[in-house]
């Protein structure tokens, strides 16, 4: 199986995973801890080593640029690439270029 196509199936795995939460009437800083606690917990559930707050590689700039980007969960996988899910909201402004 290729990579894209493991990919895929990652984040379909992960999507179903998500499906059941409801976040009626919580707070943006409730429902990032929850889906937080619940991403580290499918990859946990995948035998995958978690980590949470990694520094970016990627050399993209965060959202403060007097210090490095971080990633909010990774996932180390033995038999292929990590995953690396970014937890953000859509109502956030988004971040372009460095400074």
């Amino acid at each position: 199986m290729d990579l894209a196509e493991r990919s895929r199936r990652a984040a379909a795995s992960l999507e179903r995973y998500l499906a059941p939460l409801e976040f009626t009437n919580w707070s943006a800083a409730r429902v990032t801890a929850e889906l937080t606690r619940r991403v580290v917990a499918w990859g946990v559930e995948h035998g995958w080593r978690v980590r949470r707050e990694v520094p970016s590689i990627a050399d993209l700039p965060g959202p403060h640029p007097d210090r490095p980007g971080y990633l909010d969960v990774v996932c180390q996988r033995l038999d292929g690439p990590p995953i690396a899910i970014e937890i953000d909201r859509t109502d956030r402004p988004p971040h372009h270029g460095k400074g």
